[in-house]
């Protein structure tokens, strides 16, 4: 969740875990210093193109494993066969060169494992909509965040919410 004007980011993880993730009815456990990591990273806004600093807190916190086994959804696993796109998210006028074409491409194959690797989900009811909550370690979201990532997950998404809505 985005912090808002004058809010630390402690605060912000508290109202995160209250008013985020209260809609999964279990407990949170998190701690404010245990576990807690922060980065900055600097790369071009999607909305300007202007170089714009990223800063991200992240903390580390612990459902009950009963609760996730009780409640998670099968994932397409194995069987995600996403389509590749070769072209980059800001790419707009022009042609690419090959090897950019295939490093989007690369990027993506390594998203597409990510996501198979994901055993199941959280589906959680929200406000006429469906929000889904899957466990994935620091590398992982790392992969999952370019960019590039954003045509794969979209297919992945679709996927799992097609899924969810037949056995539901």
């Amino acid at each position: 969740s985005k912090r808002k004007e004058q809010e630390t980011t402690v605060a912000a993880m508290q109202r995160c875990v209250e008013e985020d993730l209260s809609a999964l009815c279990t407990e949170i456990e998190w701690h404010p210093k245990l576990g807690k990591s922060h980065t900055v990273s600097f790369k071009d806004s999607p909305t300007f193109g202007l170089k714009t600093m990223y800063s991200r807190t992240l903390f580390m916190g612990f459902v009950n494993d009963d609760f996730v086994g009780s409640s998670a959804f099968t994932t397409p696993g194995e069987d995600f066969s996403p389509k590749f796109t070769n072209e980059p998210p800001s790419a707009r006028f022009g042609c690419l060169r090959r090897s950019r074409s295939s490093q989007v491409e690369d990027k993506q194959k390594e998203v597409a494992n990510v996501l198979r690797g994901i055993p199941d989900v959280v589906v959680s009811e929200q406000q006429h909509r469906s929000v889904i909550y899957a466990w994935v370690s620091q590398g992982d979201f790392e992969v999952l965040e370019v960019d590039e990532a954003k045509p794969i997950l979209d297919q992945w998404v679709e996927a799992v919410a097609s899924s969810y809505v037949m056995t539901t």
